[in-house]
């Protein structure tokens, strides 16, 4: 292992490098963009495993030139991701991409070659350093250019959030140091000094870039998350209205559509809220309007409706509210609903009706 990196902290960039690659692909592969993120990631998560499994052994020297290979590939990915952020156009990138990763097997096939020299620090200053130099350095130098440009757009942009320009601000500083560090090693081999790329990878701050970059591609991962597990904001509101919608779905279960294969959470709130609203419009017919606290009229009847009574008072109108107005209505609602129960004193031990 490089001795200038502390293996706590290549063994942490290897782990979640390689985890959160294997995560994307399941969870992060809508489009193709995602599609080059998660490309990238495993070409240097399986090039940074196979040459620390080769190091210090008699395999050395092959699984570095692996490494070097596998490098040439997520640099390819890397600049159709830098491409791609800077100009968009994502059905012509699928076409550029192909160029990309034609020059990358080509690329990847020259620092194969036995003639190179097999360690980090390429330390014969001929025309062999200096084509290493430009398969590796060039397209990192010209993939930083575009994310910076790209980033110093979105910073610039007056409706970005300040979450997406933390981002951009993260990627900007990045690429800023990539790119610097890509362009300064082609100084000195053009002043005739060694290379010391693609061994700089090894140094602490690039090994601190890495892990900067697999934080951002874990982004989406702890939306996703978030989302699933129902902390989010559409998830919260559809825990809170859920007791609510139960019961009265439960009294007139004919409103309820079928929800199967309704993942997505501002949809599955969103009947929610339509089916909860069907059924007050129901219920209220079977109380009348005496009660001042609207919750305990609907509870009463709800009961009424299970006892078998009829309808005692004719649908009334109801005002119009946009669906976040509406929300905020329903969910005040859901808060004085287990109170209205207990008023009314109906439990779904007394009526059978009541359990769906």
């Amino acid at each position: 292992m490089t001795a200038e990196v502390p293996a706590w902290l290549m063994v942490t960039a290897i782990v979640l490098g390689t985890s959160i690659a294997a995560a994307r692909w399941v969870l992060v592969a809508a489009s193709f963009g995602d599609l080059l993120i998660n490309r990238a990631m495993s070409w240097i998560a399986l090039a940074v495993v196979i040459e620390e499994a080769g190091a210090g052994t008699s395999f050395a020297a092959l699984t570095y030139r692996i490494f070097l290979a596998l490098g040439v590939q997520t640099l390819a990915n890397m600049y159709g991701i830098a491409v791609l952020f800077a100009r968009g156009d994502p059905l012509a990138a699928r076409v550029r991409q192909r160029r990309y990763d034609l020059a990358a097997a080509v690329g990847s096939l020259i620092v194969l070659c036995p003639g190179l020299p097999a360690n980090s620090a390429l330390a014969v200053p001929d025309w062999r350093a200096l084509l290493v130099w430009a398969i590796f350095n060039l397209p990192t130098a010209a993939a930083g250019i575009w994310i910076v440009a790209a980033c110093a757009r979105e910073l610039r942009a007056t409706d970005s959030s300040r979450r997406e320009k933390l981002a951009s601000a993260v990627l900007l500083l990045t690429a800023t140091t990539w790119t610097y560090a890509a362009v300064a090693d082609g100084v000195q081999v053009l002043r005739g000094h060694p290379s010391s790329s693609p061994g700089a990878y090894w140094t602490i701050p690039s090994c601190l870039i890495y892990l900067s970059l697999v934080g951002l591609t874990a982004v989406p991962l702890v939306r996703i998350a978030v989302l699933r597990s129902g902390f989010d904001h559409t998830g919260r509101a559809v825990r809170r209205l859920r007791p609510l919608w139960r019961d009265l779905t439960a009294s007139v279960p004919a409103i309820v559509l079928p929800a199967e294969g309704i993942r997505d959470p501002e949809l599955r709130l969103y009947r929610m809220i339509v089916e909860i609203r069907d059924a007050l419009h129901l219920l209220e017919r079977y109380a009348p309007a005496e009660p001042t606290d609207y919750a305990v009229r609907i509870a009463r009847g709800i009961r009424a409706k299970s006892l078998g009574h009829s309808p005692v008072a004719a649908r009334t109108d109801h005002v119009d509210r946009d669906l976040s107005e509406e929300l905020a209505y329903l969910l005040a609602l859901a808060r004085r609903w287990p109170r209205a129960v207990h008023a009314v004193d109906f439990r779904p031990d007394r009526l059978d009706s009541y359990i769906r």
